[in-house]
């Protein structure tokens, strides 16, 4: 949850925060570090999760793309 919700209040998209989320979730896995403390584990997780949410904000896609309106004109 709170790795969710700090992506969440970097990108502002509850989408882009899940695949962030998984994606350090992926990095906790796959890294396996050695943590000394809870403490030291959450500090690593907010760590990569505001690391991966700068990154995607500095992405290509992301700044060459717009979002969709929430409402959208009817095509009639």
């Amino acid at each position: 949850d709170m790795v969710f919700r700090t992506a969440y209040t970097m990108v502002k998209n509850p989408h882009d925060a899940e695949d962030i989320a998984q994606d350090v979730f992926v990095s906790l896995v796959r890294v396996q570090p050695k943590f000394e403390s809870d403490e030291h584990q959450k500090a690593w997780l907010l760590r990569v999760t505001i690391n991966r949410s700068k990154s995607f904000l500095r992405s290509a896609w992301q700044q060459r793309t717009q979002g969709l309106p929430d409402t959208l004109p009817d095509a009639a």
